[in-house]
């Protein structure tokens, strides 16, 4: 009730999600904050909101449940350390990466099933705090100085240019980041993370950025574009490997450098890791040791 309150915003909304009477839910907290001394909810006409104390519940709330729903998983892995459900996050980017991860997986172990959600690094890391997803594939850089995180680096990676087959640039041996200045670019916005790489290797070159054709951070989007034959894009060496991209798209020979850092499988520290989740992450090391050789 108190996760359903503070996610509607007010007893109302929340008693209509559960399913149950708005008494009973006021009724309720309000036994909840007598028996603590405490109130849970600051409320008006506008709904109810957490006080600080309510957070602090809420947040530890969360962490029993959890270990109560991951206590009852490792009891179901003692007949079948096979079962489970695996949560993750990532950039949208790394769609594909995923995608051989699960097909690898489910292959070998079919009766995991599997949750996942794309979405920025910070909603990200939050959502694994919440307990709401299991383990966010990410750059390690952007995790490491976070001291309730665990990092395993998976693989390293290279960003490159990238474009169709078809592109006049596809059969050129020789490019410099110079010659791709005025290409028609599909580039995500100015505060995501391959932004930032390809600004700071053409700063580092003393070029200015190139002007994006078109804004987005849609992967689907920038590979129809890229399948035009007219536009180019920035990506990484890995998203390459998946099999559904092979012989549609090509790296062009630019150095941009090693400036995006090795991706890692985050964790929230202290949190055992469930028995599918293990079966998934030694799956994740295999390909990932596969794309660090390859490399």
């Amino acid at each position: 009730m108190l996760e359903a309150v503070s996610a509607a915003g007010s007893m109302a909304r929340a008693a209509e999600q559960l399913a149950i009477s708005q008494p009973t839910i006021s009724k309720a907290i309000a036994d909840l904050e007598r028996d603590l001394g405490v109130a849970l909810f600051d409320r008006s006409s506008r709904g109810a909101e957490l006080t600080p104390s309510g957070y602090i519940l809420l947040r530890r709330g969360r962490a029993m449940l959890d270990e109560l729903q991951q206590g009852l998983q490792e009891i179901e892995n003692l007949s079948d350390p096979t079962v489970g459900e695996v949560r993750v996050g990532a950039v949208d980017a790394w769609s594909a990466y995923i995608s051989i991860v699960v097909e690898r997986t489910s292959r070998r172990y079919p009766k995991i099933i599997y949750k996942v959600v794309f979405g920025d690094s910070d909603t990200l890391f939050t959502a694994l705090r919440n307990r709401t997803v299991d383990v966010v594939i990410s750059r390690a850089v952007l995790a490491r100085s976070q001291p309730d995180l665990d990092t395993e680096v998976l693989f390293h990676d290279r960003v490159t240019v990238v474009t169709s087959a078809a592109h006049p640039l596809a059969r050129r041996r020789n490019i410099a980041l110079r010659d791709l200045l005025d290409e028609r670019w599909v580039i995500g916005p100015p505060d995501s993370f391959l932004y930032q790489l390809m600004l700071e290797a053409f700063q580092a070159k003393g070029l200015p950025m190139p002007k994006a054709m078109v804004t987005t951070l849609s992967i689907q989007l920038r590979l129809d574009l890229l399948q035009s034959g007219y536009f180019v894009t920035v990506d990484t060496s890995a998203m390459m490997d998946h099999p559904g991209r092979k012989g549609r798209i090509k790296a062009l020979p630019v150095d941009l450098g090693d400036i995006a850092g090795p991706m890692a499988a985050v964790t929230l520290k202290g949190r055992q890791p469930s028995g599918a989740l293990k079966l998934v992450l030694n799956e994740a090391r295999a390909i990932g040791r596969s794309i660090s050789v390859g490399k």
